[in-house]
């Protein structure tokens, strides 16, 4: 069992936006194997600029997340030629706006397009997926969350890119869609989340048993790749964050390697 741990880049992204080399350095030393890349592609930084800057700090990409708007017609060409440029293959979508799933209609509609999605990436040798935001469970149509539309009518190679934070502040529990969708989540998204201070949560210092979701993530879902994702701002440094929730979640990680080798 190889279990990889990551970060999103959008946790660090003032760093990243301005010297994308030093950021991913200073991600390595930390510890992690790799980054996850969240870009709005209308204003991405050349895709050889980044291969380097990964080649340069000895990090893997474990993905690449775009909006709804860039897995278009006339533009998921240009994002699968990025995403092969930079080096990964796999793309997530990163959720879709609810002012475009309104009826039933709407959100059938979006998810039979996921599935051509699924069908053209997997063609070019590209794993896809879905992200959730809060709003794909608080966002209902006809009673029933937009996420459940996705992963109720999506075959099981459609990647369920299960963000835990987003899915606290939603109002469900990680656990229960973990147990819910089996083997749909080859990589996880690690987000704190407390009632008392959402977002601002560190990891560890949450609502949620890192121990229990991860044994769980491995071994009900097939979690191999681990992303640490944060976006919330308030009074802290990104990078203090960032080893603060290295040093939580890696020894959980470790002990799980270790025991896939006794």
């Amino acid at each position: 069992m190889n279990l990889k741990f990551g970060i999103q880049t959008h946790s660090i992204r003032e760093d990243f936006a301005q010297d994308p080399q030093k950021a991913l350095i200073k991600v390595k030393e930390i510890g992690y194997d790799g980054v996850e890349i969240a870009l709005n592609m209308s204003s991405a930084p050349p895709a050889s600029l980044l291969k380097d800057a990964l080649v340069n700090a000895g990090l893997e990409c474990f993905g690449l997340l775009v909006e709804w708007s860039y897995v278009q017609p006339d533009t998921i060409e240009k994002t699968i030629d990025y995403a092969k440029e930079i080096g990964t293959n796999f793309i997530v979508i990163g959720s879709v706006p609810t002012t475009v799933v309104t009826t039933h209609g709407e959100a059938m509609a979006a998810v039979e397009y996921m599935c051509d999605i699924l069908e053209k990436m997997n063609s070019c040798g590209i794993l896809t997926g879905y992200h959730n935001h809060d709003t794909d469970f608080t966002h209902t149509i006809d009673g029933k969350p937009f996420f459940e539309y996705v992963f109720d009518n999506t075959p099981e190679e459609f990647i369920m890119l299960l963000d835990t934070g987003n899915t606290k502040a939603g109002g469900y529990e990680p656990h229960e869609i973990l147990k819910k969708y089996p083997n749909r989540s080859p990589y996880l998204h690690i987000k704190g989340y407390s009632k008392e201070k959402g977002y601002l949560a560190y990891i560890g210092s949450d609502d949620i048993d890192w121990e229990s979701i991860i044994e769980l993530a491995v071994n009900n879902n097939g979690s191999r790749v681990f992303n640490i994702e944060f976006g919330s701002r308030a009074n802290y440094i990104p990078f203090e964050r960032a080893e603060a929730a290295f040093k939580v979640i890696n020894p959980i990680l470790k002990k799980y390697q270790e025991k896939s080798t006794i």
